[in-house]
């Protein structure tokens, strides 16, 4: 059998561990700058024009990731599913999610 009681001198021990512990976790939370949010205007994803879906042809190859398949069917890398790393980049952080190269 396993005793769970707790002298007193125990639980101000403990007491005293989760007060430190969470003033500690204030104290990051609050300097840690939080990014400016999601904003739809700013982070406009086109889906008209030359980034209108297109359904793939029976040539065009599509595989097990949503992500590229979807940037393929919407013309962010080549439409026949086949891109370099260079197209996937381009057309992921600078044509699709607007991320500048420095990242």
């Amino acid at each position: 059998m396993i005793d769970l009681s707790m002298s007193p001198a125990e639980k101000r021990t403990i007491k005293g561990l989760a007060a430190s512990i969470e003033a500690s976790a204030q104290e990051k939370r609050a300097g840690t700058p939080l990014g400016p949010g999601f904003s739809a205007s700013e982070q406009y994803v086109s889906n008209t024009g030359d980034y209108a879906f297109v359904l793939p042809g029976p040539n065009d190859l599509r595989g097990p990731s949503p992500g590229l398949n979807v940037m393929a069917n919407y013309g962010y890398i080549p439409r026949n599913g086949v891109a370099s790393i260079t197209q996937s980049i381009q057309g992921t952080y600078n044509d699709m999610i607007k991320l500048g190269p420095d990242l």
